[in-house]
């Protein structure tokens, strides 16, 4: 039976009798009959794919008793329904989760999440020739990470680590049968894009090697999942994957270490294996959908991502957790030699063009005492006008954003709040019409870091 059982087919059933779990799947005269008993120790995870059939109460509890999950999987490698044993109550935990995406305790997790991505990733690479051709643009994005300071700059260079990676697996080659090579479109042949013409994402492949790595990305994903809950992290709190609906954010920011190990053993698959034409169905718009036979022989890897998976959220739980017990730190303001200022009632709004004009003859010229005592955290906006860069507005603003409540960001700027939001956390740029009034937002709150003339 192995550590996973994956079940398929028809009128599949999982009940309860006599104290023994009996499962049953299949398609006609393949049928299937088990019965587990609460002491088997083999069965680690049970995987249903399909959703012809049943389950019932005292089957989700007798897997509830002996803590054995299970994954219900859709016919296109979605997850759609996961029973997991109980998880551990850690607040303090979920609460330092909830605020690494406004800290730099987020940013370093996922630095390190996808430094590890990106050696695992070179790793792959050097297993074919062409994959080693790219390794010099693969070290690009390496740089890049290095010196990214916030999620945008992070995204930017995982997706120039990404063009070179996935460049090299264009011409993979996936074997099929000789009987079978005239009758599989020219597309199936080879890895091709990881883009879907059907969607411009990964979603939706149209060939088998890619659908196949969806499958795994999906297992990985259920995996990753139920990693967080054995330890106490909410799954749905994402750090740099925005949170979204139907969506487990942070098991998609700790599987990013892991895909590598996917992407190694599906290259290893493809080179050892040879397809049948029946392993897979084109549909009408053209979507590869992995028949059952093949969906199963690739859901037993799921006991392989859980073993990858461990250290990864362990060390993610660890860090997060070492965090929140830590000794709260002063605040800049509580060491400065300067007494705090109270931050102002209604913040400035953003100038017009023709206000700027007027306010810098009359208000904005500072006499030489002045100009020699002026803080530059008390720089109007109106003097960087015409001179902030992209660049400095990373560097110099959105870090400064964090201090500043969202909602009186929205309401200075006159934009959402969960625009904001996204903004605050360096997970968005904003239009640059509206740098000038986020400018203002910091300048308006004197506890912030003293901007540096761009």
């Amino acid at each position: 039976m192995g550590s996973v059982l994956v079940l398929s087919g028809y009128g599949l059933r999982l009940a309860v009798q006599r104290s023994h779990l009996v499962i049953e799947d299949g398609i006609a005269d393949r049928r299937r009959v088990r019965r587990l008993s609460r002491i088997d120790k083999d069965l680690k995870r049970i995987a249903i794919i399909g959703h012809a059939g049943t389950i019932s109460l005292d089957a989700i509890r007798w897997l509830h008793d002996v803590k054995i999950p299970l994954v219900h999987l859709d016919t296109d490698g979605r997850v759609l329904a996961m029973i997991a044993p109980d998880s551990p109550d850690h607040p303090t935990l979920r609460r330092a989760q909830a605020r690494a995406v406004d800290s730099e305790i987020g940013l370093g997790i996922m630095r390190d999440l996808l430094r590890q991505k990106l050696d695992g990733q070179e790793r792959v690479l050097r297993m074919f020739t062409a994959g080693q051709l790219a390794l010099p643009r693969m070290e690009l994005g390496r740089r890049g990470l290095v010196r990214a300071t916030d999620f945008i700059s992070l995204r930017s260079a995982e997706a120039q680590a990404a063009a070179a990676y996935w460049g090299a697996w264009g011409r993979v080659r996936v074997n099929f049968r000789v009987s079978d090579q005239d009758r599989v479109p020219e597309h199936w042949l080879t890895f091709g894009q990881r883009v879907s013409t059907l969607t411009g994402s990964p979603r939706l492949a149209v060939n088998p090697a890619n659908a196949m790595l969806n499958y795994l990305y999906a297992i990985l994903e259920a995996e990753a999942r139920l990693a967080l809950l054995t330890v106490g992290c909410d799954p749905g709190v994402g750090i740099q994957h925005a949170d979204a609906k139907s969506r487990d954010s942070m098991a998609c920011d700790v599987m990013e270490a892991v895909r590598p190990a996917v992407d190694a053993w599906l290259l290893d698959y493809l080179d050892s294996r040879t397809l049948r034409r029946q392993d897979n169905l084109e549909l009408r718009n053209g979507q590869c959908r992995l028949m059952p036979d093949l969906a199963k022989e690739l859901a037993q890897t799921a006991g392989l991502w859980s073993l990858k998976l461990g250290p990864v959220v362990e060390g993610v739980a660890e860090t997060l957790h070492r965090h929140a017990t830590a000794p709260e730190r002063p605040r800049p303001w509580a060491t400065s030699a300067k007494p705090r200022r109270e931050a102002p009632t209604s913040l400035p709004t953003p100038l017009t063009e023709s206000r700027r004009k007027v306010q810098n003859k009359t208000t904005l010229q500072p006499s030489v005492e002045e100009s020699e005592t002026t803080d530059a955290r008390e720089v109007p906006i109106a003097m960087f006008s015409g001179r902030v860069t992209r660049e400095w507005f990373l560097h110099e603003i959105v870090p400064a954003l964090r201090l500043v409540p969202v909602e009186v960001i929205a309401k200075a700027v006159g934009l959402s709040e969960p625009y904001c939001a996204k903004i605050r956390t360096g997970r968005g740029l904003p239009s640059r019409r509206h740098w000038a009034a986020f400018t203002s937002v910091v300048q308006g709150y004197r506890h912030c870091a003293p901007l540096q003339h761009p």
